[in-house]
């Protein structure tokens, strides 16, 4: 009866609560009914890859095409010891997706205990990540939670690693499996996808750390400061570059992407294709190859709903960002705050200037970001509501 009238004190908590169930039952639904449903050219090569994988006996194949990573990060990491065991090539697949998705919810329920907000707040921050906004082969559904998913571990990478620095949980043993794990997927990366973990999130998480050793010098005891912090950091660094050699030596593909810098006179169509693969990315606005939709309409409705997810997340997100620069404290009595948004900031920021500068882009290769850019919108949310929890 207790946890019932709890429940009837926080509405929004049991509202958040079975919206997610319903999500995760479509999202356990889909992987194990749909597998073998529109098979798309990505996802082929992936399971090709992946029973190979198994019927060599080794990670690395004499003279298979790599097509631009190993994808090794990604569905297949969890999925091939599923398939030793079960030989069913679409049950592994389910299964890796199904655990990576609850995964990467307690990651998120993780952070959001760390900065002392309340669990509903998480909850809506996995309510919006998992909302199945477009499906296609490299749309956001596949990319994230389905067949091969082959941006999973990518975006889980980043926000794992600031769970842990930012941790505040007293049994340091949860601390320690969750270090291990993402060091291990920090590795796995590295020699999968080359250099991406590195400059997406190595090299933020190395500067944000450094600094806010320099702002918050003024505490004499800085719990985010410590050795444990830094030789995690350390590790991570000479296990991705190490992986990054691996990658280089195995992959000899000569589709692998070779980013360049664009030409100054670019500059402003960059800037106009980032928010166009922003509201791609999420299906917020209609394709020009799709008839007309009529705005009072179902598909309307949540074209604009969407649309509105998006300007409030891009709103919250400069807000941040603009705090960061301005040296101001997000608030003074929880400094936990303002480590999160150092950390998160520091990685968006150098997503924004890859895709901007770089001469390639898409709408899946936001989702790095996206995932931070939800959780400081919400905390934004959060604030704005004065809903910290004591």
């Amino acid at each position: 009866m207790s946890v019932i009238n709890k429940l009837k004190d926080r509405p929004f908590l049991l509202m958040i609560g079975l919206m997610l169930v319903v999500e995760l039952v479509y999202i356990i639904y889909f992987n194990l009914a749909h597998q073998s449903v529109a098979l798309d050219q990505d996802s082929s090569m992936l399971m090709a890859h992946m029973m190979e994988i198994v019927r060599n006996k080794r990670l690395f194949i004499p003279n298979w095409y790599y097509v631009s990573t190993h994808e090794i990060d990604s569905a297949m990491l969890l999925a091939i010891p599923f398939y030793v065991i079960t030989k069913r090539l679409w049950l592994s697949l389910a299964l890796s997706n199904i655990i990576y998705v609850f995964v990467l919810g307690s990651v998120i329920v993780w952070i959001f205990y760390n900065i002392k907000v309340k669990l509903e707040y998480a909850l809506a921050v996995c309510c919006i990540l998992f909302i199945p906004y477009c499906f296609g082969m490299v749309e956001y559904v596949n990319m994230m939670f389905f067949r091969g998913a082959q941006y999973s571990i990518k975006v889980l990478i980043p926000i794992l690693g600031v769970a842990i620095l930012t941790s505040t949980i007293k049994k340091k043993t949860y601390v320690m499996i969750g270090s291990v794990v993402w060091l291990a997927l920090v590795f796995i990366s590295g020699f999968s996808s080359g250099p991406l973990v590195v400059v997406t999130t190595i090299l933020p998480l190395i500067f944000s750390y450094i600094l806010i050793a320099f702002r918050e010098r003024q505490y004499d005891k800085w719990v985010y400061i410590n050795k444990f912090n830094t030789l995690l950091l350390a590790c991570s660094t000479a296990l991705s570059i190490i992986g990054v050699f691996i990658y280089k030596w195995y992959n000899n593909s000569a589709a692998v992407v070779e980013s360049t810098l664009i030409y100054a006179e670019e500059i402003s169509s960059k800037l106009h294709f980032t928010l166009i693969f922003f509201l791609e990315l999420v299906n917020a606005l209609p394709p020009d190859w799709q008839k007309k939709t009529d705005i009072v309409s179902l598909a309307g409705v949540g074209y604009i709903l969407r649309f509105l997810m998006v300007a409030f997340v891009l709103f919250c997100t400069v807000y941040f960002i603009v705090q960061f620069f301005k040296r101001k404290e997000i608030d003074d009595n929880q400094p936990e705050i303002r480590v999160l948004v150092d950390y998160f900031v520091v990685i968006i920021v150098a997503e924004l200037l890859i895709h901007l500068l770089g001469n390639y882009s898409a709408q899946r290769y936001y989702l790095i970001e996206f995932v931070p850019m939800v959780i400081l919108s919400i905390i934004y949310f959060a604030k704005w509501t004065d809903s910290f929890r004591d």
